[in-house]
């Protein structure tokens, strides 16, 4: 059966690209479930890709070569904080919240922080989803518009008012950790 084939990649004689199984039926990839033309197997003998047997064949080899084709599309969706952030690299900001973003796919804090020479910078401070939050005891209503905060935390890169939350102090002392695995509830303290 289809299990047993044995494919090699190869070039048909009508300049489509595709498989070459070992019982020398050629499938293939440009043209989905039509004929190829002038198509030649291993023995010399041509063979008709119309046949059911051959067609269901081809429809299972594509199906599965396109779904395994997005499969790229599905990984790159994610990515490393690293890429932005230097891990090596922490700062404290102390402010008051002007937003908040609870939401995918990373909790977003926008703090107005008061420098020494009375300059206003607002810093957009970067947390781990709001699913991990949640489970760890952090919901949305922990940190709201007005509330001042302390958030320790890995600075960007390229020096912009950004930062990915390590740990928050609030303001009654209580200190958030952003980390999968954190026990944040206020009733176990």
């Amino acid at each position: 059966m289809l299990g047993s084939l044995r494919y090699d990649f190869s070039v048909g004689l009508s300049g489509n690209y595709g498989l070459l199984t070992n019982r020398g039926t050629l499938c293939t990839l440009a043209a989905p479930l039509l004929p190829v033309q002038g198509a030649v197997a291993q023995s010399g003998e041509s063979h008709d890709l119309a046949d059911p047997e051959n067609l269901m064949k081809r429809y299972h080899l594509e199906l599965t070569v396109g779904l395994f084709c997005l499969l790229p599309c599905l990984v790159s969706a994610h990515h490393s904080i690293a890429v932005e952030y230097d891990m090596h690299t922490q700062g404290t900001i102390e402010g008051v919240v002007s937003e908040v973003w609870f939401r995918n796919p990373h909790v977003r804090y926008y703090v107005s922080v008061t420098d020494d020479q009375g300059e206003e910078t607002v810093w957009n401070a970067h947390g781990h989803n709001p699913v991990t939050l949640v489970r760890t005891g952090w919901m949305f209503e922990t940190i709201q518009v007005g509330d001042r905060i302390a958030i320790v935390g890995d600075l960007t890169r390229d020096g912009s008012p950004k930062m990915f939350i390590r740990t928050v102090e609030l303001a009654d002392g209580r200190v958030l950790i952003s980390h999968p695995g954190a026990d944040n509830h206020a009733d176990r303290e």
